[in-house]
C-alpha cells in the first residue's frame, strides 16, 4: 500500500515539471492534467477504502477473540457446575448406600407396627361390643330393679323406715349403678334421682344429696329432684337451704303438692309454725286425699299445742291411707302425750304390724309399756329398737319414761351399762 503511494506521488510530480513546457499545448494536454487530478483523487479514495477495510478485519479479529474468551469462562462454569452436579450425585450414592439399609428395617417395622394395631383394633371392637351387651343388661336391670322398690317415688319429708327388703334392693341399685359407671354409661337424670334415693334408704344423706344435684345438673326444671334435695338438707340440718329447694320445686311446678308440704315442714323447723300450718294447709287443697300432707299438718298443729286437732287430723291420714305405718305411729305418740297410753300402744303395735322393723314404732311402744310399768314388755321393745337403731340407747339412759328402770341390771344390760 505505501509503495502504491509512493509510485503516484513520484508520477504526480513529473507531471508537474513538464508542465510548464506544455502549456502551449492544445487541450488535449489541459484534458491530459484533469485526468491526473482524478486519478489522484480515486487513489486517495482507494487508499481510505483500504485504510477502513483493515479496521473492520481488526474489530472482527478483536470481537472473535473476545467471544472466544467468553465462550471458553462460559465453558469453564458450566464445567464446574457438572463436577459440583457430579459431587452432589456421588454425596447422595453414599447416603443412600449407607442409610438405605436402615431405612428399609424401619419401614418393615412399621407395616408390623400398622399390623399389630389392626389386631388390636379388632380386638378393642369386640371387646366394646362385650362391654355394651353388659351395659344394656345392667342398664335393664338398673330399671326394674327401681320400679320394684320405691325407688323412682319422691322422697316424703317424713319419710317412712325402710324395709329390708327395699333396703336389700337399694343396695343392689348402688352396686348396679357403680358398675354402670365403670362400664362408661351416661347417666340420665332420672338414673340420678333413683340412686339419690336409694343412698337415702341408708340414710347417706351426703351422697344422696349430691346425686339429686347430677339429677338437677342434668335437668335443671326436675321439680321432682329439687323436691328431694330439699329433703335431704333437711336431714342435714340446713333448713334454710331446704326451704330454697322447696321453693325453687314451687316456682317449676306450682300445684305441685309434695313440695307445699315438705316447705311447710321446713318452715316448722325453723319455728315459724303460722306459715308452716298455711303451707300445709295447701298441699292438703291441691290434693285432699294427700294422708301424708294431714300427718305433716297433725304435726304442725301440735308445735302449736292444739293437740286434739292434731290428732283429728291424724285419724283423718289414717282413714285416707289405712297402710300409712308413719301416721299410725305419729298417733300412737300423740295419745300418749295425753296420758291414754292403751290407746297409744294399739296404734304403735299397728304401726310395727305394718312396718315390722319400724325402729322409732319399738322405742315409743317400749316408752308406753314402761310409763303402764309393764318391764318385760317394755324391755323386749326397747332392746327391738336399739337393735335397728342404736341412738336408742343413749336415748334411753335420759328418757324420764324409764327413770324407774335406770337402775334395774336387766335395763343397764340392755342399754349397755
Amino acid at each position: 500500500m505505501k509503495l502504491l503511494r509512493i509510485s503516484l506521488l513520484v508520477l504526480a510530480l513529473c507531471l508537474t515539471l513538464v508542465a510548464p513546457s506544455l502549456l502551449h499545448a492544445d487541450s488535449t494536454d489541459s484534458a491530459l492534467r484533469d485526468s491526473v487530478r482524478t486519478i489522484a483523487k480515486q487513489l486517495d479514495s482507494l487508499e481510505q477504502q483500504q485504510i477502513i477495510q483493515q479496521q473492520a478485519r481488526d474489530l472482527g479479529s478483536e470481537a472473535l477473540q473476545h467471544a472466544q474468551r467468553t465462550q471458553d469462562r462460559t465453558l469453564t462454569w458450566f464445567g464446574l457446575f457438572l463436577t459440583f452436579i457430579g459431587i452432589l450425585l456421588a454425596v447422595a450414592s453414599v447416603y443412600v448406600a449407607i442409610y438405605g439399609n436402615r431405612i428399609g428395617k424401619k419401614i418393615e417395622r412399621s407395616e408390623a407396627l400398622v399390623s399389630e394395631a389392626e389386631k388390636t383394633l379388632s380386638l378393642a371392637k369386640a371387646a366394646s361390643s362385650e362391654i355394651e351387651s353388659i351395659r344394656s343388661k345392667f342398664r335393664g336391670d338398673f330399671d326394674q330393679l327401681a320400679r320394684r322398690g320405691s325407688l323412682l317415688e319422691p322422697l316424703g319429708i317424713n319419710p317412712q323406715p325402710t324395709s329390708e327388703k327395699e333396703r336389700l334392693i337399694a343396695q343392689q341399685a348402688i352396686i348396679m349403678a357403680r358398675v354402670l359407671e365403670a362400664l362408661g354409661t351416661k347417666f340420665q337424670a332420672i338414673d340420678y334421682f333413683l340412686l339419690g334415693n336409694a343412698f337415702a334408704a341408708f340414710d347417706d344423706h351426703e351422697s344422696a344429696l349430691k346425686s339429686f344435684d347430677e339429677a338437677i345438673h342434668v335437668k335443671p326444671d326436675y321439680a321432682e329432684a329439687w323436691v328431694n334435695k330439699g329433703v335431704m338438707l333437711g336431714e342435714l340440718g340446713r333448713s334454710e337451704e331446704a326451704l330454697k329447694a322447696y321453693d325453687k320445686a314451687i316456682g317449676l311446678k306450682p300445684d305441685y303438692a309434695r313440695a307445699w308440704l315438705n316447705k311447710g315442714v321446713a318452715l316448722g323447723e325453723l319455728g315459724r309454725s303460722e306459715e308452716a300450718l298455711k303451707t300445709s294447709e295447701e298441699a292438703i287443697r291441691l290434693k285432699p286425699d294427700y294422708a301424708e300432707a294431714w300427718v305433716n299438718k297433725a304435726a304442725v298443729l301440735s308445735d302449736l299445742r292444739r293437740g286434739g286437732d292434731a290428732l283429728t287430723a291424724l285419724e283423718e291420714a289414717i282413714r285416707l291411707k289405712p297402710s300409712l305405718a308413719v301416721a299410725w305411729h305419729n298417733k300412737g305418740i300423740r295419745l300418749g302425750n295425753l296420758g291414754r297410753s292403751d290407746e297409744a300402744l294399739k296404734a304403735l303395735e299397728e304401726a310395727i304390724r305394718l312396718k315390722p322393723d319400724y325402729a322409732s314404732a319399738w322405742y315409743n311402744k317400749a316408752c308406753a309399756h314402761s310409763l303402764l310399768k309393764n318391764k318385760t314388755e317394755a324391755l323386749e321393745a326397747l332392746a327391738i329398737a336399739i337393735k335397728g337403731d342404736t341412738k336408742y340407747r343413749a336415748m334411753a339412759k335420759t328418757d324420764k319414761d324409764f327413770e324407774w328402770l335406770w337402775n334395774d341390771e336387766d335395763f343397764k344390760k340392755i342399754v349397755g351399762e
